[in-house]
């Protein structure tokens, strides 16, 4: 299954955790965890006024419990690339497959 998991840029800044290398690391999963399981691709969306694709990884873990500011429930996740640069909201929206995936 594939997912889309977003960040405010607000509360964490994805974006430049990347610039750093970072390469693992836990993420809420506060809808749908009954579904995701390890190995299920992710999207991760910056929302906002810069809002962009800015990384493709994958879950690693199932779903736990451990108190956070963005929720209890998480999963493990392996970010396996950065994208160079991040696509649009604009881009996304002129490729069919893409946009047809998202409603964003």
């Amino acid at each position: 299954m594939d997912w889309v998991f977003q960040c405010n840029p607000k509360r964490y800044d994805l974006a430049s955790e990347l610039e750093k290398g970072i390469r693992t690391e836990d993420w809420s999963m506060n809808q749908h965890r009954e579904l995701v399981s390890p190995g299920d691709c992710i999207y991760f969306w910056q929302t906002g006024s810069n809002a962009r694709l800015l990384a493709v990884g994958h879950v690693e873990s199932p779903v736990y419990e451990r108190e956070s500011p963005f929720g209890r429930h998480r999963v493990d996740i392996i970010f396996d690339y950065k994208i160079t640069p991040p696509s649009t909201r604009a881009e996304i929206s002129e490729q069919e497959v893409l946009n047809s995936f998202w409603s964003i």
